[in-house]
């Protein structure tokens, strides 16, 4: 039989130098492809219609020219290597470290989180736009399970569920607050139509003493004079809220407030009209020129810029040409988009 092992041997001994050589280059590229860092990584999206998210029962409705757009951007929480040396070198894709806050949660608990907020700020968007021109909502207030880390103890909480009361509180953010540290507490939830007791253990966590849950303010429609159903969309977060206002808003009064343009924008909202900020604005402005939006708003907070002063920087950077509307109200928008129709400012 042929010595081939007897000859393997002798040409990596021979060739050992150059092996290892050539073995290094490889070793980094596996690694630059496997090892994931704290960062990071957004890209531009693409625009949504927001009648894609919800729709409203049409017979009770004005017809809209153009569509109103929430614009989604794509991010890439603890990248690779690669990933962000990708992302520092193309100028329309933005690197930053990870917040310590997000280091702890998994991609499956921020899908789940976003889906709770896009439910949160539909419901906050139907209530602002409707109230405003006097229709009738019944709807209630809520404490709802945002987020949990990966680190909390507990005995079956999941995110979305309604917390009724905690230690028998029903005030249950102070009462979590209070809560002492090292010890179990009881949750009381509402998760559909069932009510169930839960076991959450509260610990020091870097420097705080904590559940490792977030809590937020969700609005539970009970009963709307306009009907409207939910679709299903892996798409998440609060940051459609003022975007989806404005559609209820076109959709409920007979000025076309979309004749004539495109219309995108970002920015939460609550249920009194207020407009919030967001992340991602960058690469939402870079996003809304690629598709050639023709007015883009954004919040303009007296107390914090930011937004805005992140767009306009944007815009100016690359040349671009769309409006840039800093808003801090429903009211501010619609007024805008009035005067382009020629119209009087309705308040």
């Amino acid at each position: 039989m042929f010595p081939w092992g007897f000859i393997v041997l002798e040409l990596l001994k021979r060739y050992r130098k150059a092996l290892l050589i050539l073995a290094l280059p490889y070793l980094f590229v596996v690694l630059s492809m496997a090892v994931r860092i704290d960062y990071r990584v957004s890209t531009p999206g693409d625009l949504s219609p927001i009648a894609e998210f919800f729709e409203l029962e049409e017979a009770q409705t004005y017809p809209q020219e153009n569509p109103f757009y929430s614009v989604y951007v794509m991010s890439i929480d603890r990248p690779t290597m690669f990933q962000y040396a990708l992302g520092s070198v193309f100028p329309s894709l933005s690197v930053s470290e990870l917040p310590p806050s997000r280091e702890h949660i998994s991609d499956r608990a921020n899908f789940e989180s976003g889906q709770v907020a896009r439910r949160a700020s539909l419901s906050a968007s139907l209530i602002a736009s409707l109230e405003r021109e006097g229709y009738e909502v019944d709807y209630e207030e809520r404490t709802v399970l945002y987020l949990i880390y990966d680190y909390a103890v507990h005995d079956g909480l999941q995110i979305g569920d309604h917390i009724v009361r905690v230690n028998g509180d029903e005030n249950v953010v102070a009462a979590a607050k209070d809560a002492a540290c090292g010890e179990h507490h009881e949750f009381e939830i509402l998760r559909g139509e069932e009510r169930r007791t839960h076991s959450a253990y509260k610990a020091e966590r870097d420097g705080e003493c904590t559940f490792g849950f977030i809590f937020r303010s969700e609005e539970i429609i009970i009963d709307i004079e306009i009907p409207y159903t939910v679709k299903e969309t892996l798409i998440g977060g609060p940051s459609g809220g003022l975007m989806q206002a404005l559609y209820v808003y076109n959709a409920v009064t007979e000025v076309d407030l979309s004749a004539g343009y495109t219309i995108a924008g970002t920015g939460t909202i609550d249920k009194d009209g207020n407009v919030g900020n967001v992340g991602g604005v960058r690469e939402k402005v870079i996003t809304a020129n690629r598709r050639n939006v023709d007015v883009f708003f954004v919040p303009y907070r007296e107390t914090n810029t930011q937004n805005y002063d992140t767009a306009v920087a944007t815009k100016e950077k690359f040349g671009y040409t769309l409006d840039i509307v800093g808003v801090e109200t429903l009211s501010e928008a619609v007024n805008y988009l009035l005067s382009l129709q020629g119209g009087e400012n309705d308040e």
